[in-house]
């Protein structure tokens, strides 16, 4: 007869610093999405008094620049309500989903890669195809793809 032992799975340090790194990671996104949306409102009185320069200087080829530039700015201000409350829900959604990879959930993975996409996917849609707004969501691609590749060979380890 063999016994069986119940012995709970052991968390590799490897995952557990990683959840860690996130938890920390998560606290920082909340914080700055917070504070993105109160700069972004400050921002956006400089960015009118740009638009008013812009538009003064309209008649040369840099004025053309400004305002081009201004559109783009512009698109950003609009949306960043909406891109406030998107970085909050999403790096609550990756919380939730840490806390599952803590206990060796193999669901909370998932879970933390829709929390990882879901707003750079949003900021896409958002943003459009601006030059700023492809540079901002290749930028916020790196991190995310590096953790849900190192979290992604933990998966071993989850059941």
């Amino acid at each position: 007869m063999t016994e069986q032992t119940n012995e709970p799975k052991k968390m590799p340090q490897f995952l557990k610093v990683l959840c860690i790194l996130s938890f920390i990671g998560v606290g920082l996104a909340i914080i700055s999405s917070i504070m993105g949306y109160f700069t972004a409102k400050a921002a956006g009185a400089m960015a009118q008094g740009f638009a008013d320069l812009g538009t003064q200087m309209s008649e040369g080829q840099a004025g053309g620049e400004i305002n081009t530039a201004m559109e783009q700015v512009n698109a950003t201000l609009k949306y960043a309500g909406i891109n406030a409350a998107i970085g909050v829900i999403a790096s609550l959604i990756c919380l939730i989903g840490v806390i599952m990879m803590w206990k060796l959930k193999k669901t909370g993975f998932y879970i933390y890669v829709i929390g990882e996409i879901a707003p750079v996917i949003a900021g896409a849609v958002l943003l459009g195809g601006t030059f700023f707004g492809g540079m901002a969501i290749a930028m916020s691609l790196i991190v995310p793809i590096a953790f849900i590749i190192m979290y992604g060979l933990n998966l071993k380890h989850m059941s």
